[in-house]
């Protein structure tokens, strides 16, 4: 499971601004925000660091799990694809 997904919905929860608020402080589409707070969407370092500055979470800690979470995906896939 991606971890960083619920951890950016936490993270709007607690500021208590919508989705749509916090996108365009971030200047990122709603749909795109949506995504990445679904899991459907990587995070960026781009999105990261912005973030950071909007909600006060570590874009350091968001790019290690994210880059963590994409490697047990690529280790799955391949002894998947191996088998």
């Amino acid at each position: 499971m991606n971890i960083v997904a619920p951890r950016i919905r936490a993270a709007i929860a607690r500021s208590g601004r919508t989705q749509k608020e916090i996108a365009a402080e971030l200047t990122i589409s709603e749909s795109y925000l949506s995504d990445i707070c679904n899991g459907r969407r990587a995070v960026s370092a781009f999105v990261a660091v912005r973030l950071e500055a909007v909600l006060d979470v570590d874009a350091h800690k968001l790019m290690i799990d994210q880059s963590l979470f994409e490697l047990r995906q690529a280790r799955a896939e391949y002894d998947r694809v191996m088998v």
